[in-house]
């Protein structure tokens, strides 16, 4: 009987290697910190019936209240769908990273071979390690920890455009309600003039000039109050489109806020590129594709070690074993190049 033993040499690293596991949540919480620190306000990932449930109870109650921009803000970021699912690409960069981190699995081999002629049965049993995965296995995690970490500023930047479009669209709102307001008080004058020239023809006391002026007024102040309402509901639309509701009895808060001071295009221009998340997010791209070029460039791609333990006829026989393959006609030009361009 002759049994064949093959047991990786770095195998005992499988367990340290596994605390690089890291859950989804862990890789959220970046972005909830960021959004937090840069807006103020607090997003969460909604995952299960529950935590939907609690949205659009807040939702309601949200809406039940006079609107202001950091209520309809709120509503934006935690009941808009698109950002939900945006949260997603979160999630997965995160799992890369954790595939990345992880070795891959050792291939275990078994044989039985039933001698034709009598005798026992020869059993053969082997384990292979891929060594050479380990050897890049820091620069394939660093790779996709940069390309996660990207993928977490991208999504970061989302959600605070997010709430900057809430914010103009709620402004939005405002201004076309107050236009529509002054269409309606120019509308009320136009209609007293109108009404005031009529009484006046009646008593003969007007030229059909001056008639004709205060009826085109009128008509121009219906046309401008048309316009102005139906401004006003496509900004209401917008901003509904915007917080993911349908409902539009809420009702809007009419004080507009003091823009900011102004501090000059060059302070702007210089605070805009130091905040800015897609210059962070080009800079984790780089760091990303360096480390990708990096293992592009290798030629051997495979290389599995162990040990092997061989029993014959009562003896034992034990040494190290290699697996290395030969780059005669893949030389990892291909790969190069494409990681280059």
């Amino acid at each position: 009987m002759r049994t064949t033993i093959r047991t990786p040499i770095l195998m005992i690293l499988l367990g340290l290697l596994a605390g690089c596991a890291m859950p989804q949540d862990q890789g959220f919480a970046p972005v909830a910190r960021d959004v937090k620190a840069r807006s103020g306000h607090d997003v969460a990932w909604l995952r299960g019936g529950e935590a939907r449930q609690m949205a659009d109870d807040l939702t309601g109650s949200l809406l039940a209240e006079t609107l202001t921009a950091e209520t309809a803000t709120r509503i934006a970021l935690v009941n808009n769908r698109d950002l939900q699912a945006t949260f997603a690409q979160v999630g997965i960069a995160t799992a890369d990273a954790v595939q990345a981190a992880t070795p891959r699995n050792p291939v275990l081999d078994a044989a039985m071979k039933l001698p034709t002629e009598g005798g026992g049965v020869n059993l053969d049993f082997g384990v292979a390690f891929e060594f050479i995965d380990l050897l890049f296995l820091p620069a394939r995690r660093r790779a996709a920890e940069a390309e996660a970490e990207a993928t977490r500023l991208r999504v970061t930047g989302e959600v605070l455009a997010l709430a900057a479009r809430a914010r103009n669209s709620f402004v939005a709102v405002q201004a076309a309600t107050r236009d529509a307001a002054l269409a309606g008080e120019t509308l009320i004058v136009a209609q007293a003039e109108a009404d005031a020239a009529e009484i006046l023809r009646e008593a003969g006391n007007i030229r059909a000039g001056r008639l004709a002026m205060a009826a085109e007024r009128l008509a121009r102040a219906r046309l401008g109050a048309s316009e102005a309402q139906g401004r006003r509901i496509a900004a209401r639309e917008r901003l509904n489109v915007v917080m993911g509701v349908r409902d539009d009895t809420w009702r809007l808060d009419d004080a507009i806020p003091d823009p900011p001071a102004d501090d000059g295009l060059d302070a702007l221009e210089r605070r805009a590129l130091e905040a800015s998340l897609d210059v962070a997010a080009a800079r984790q791209d780089l760091v990303a594709l360096g480390e990708r070029n990096g293992l592009a460039r290798r030629i051997v791609t495979e290389t599995e070690a162990g040990a092997v333990a061989e029993r014959n006829e009562g003896t034992w026989e034990v040494g190290p074993s290699i697996s290395v393959p030969l780059p005669l006609f893949d030389l990892g030009g291909a790969r190069s190049a494409r990681a280059r361009a």
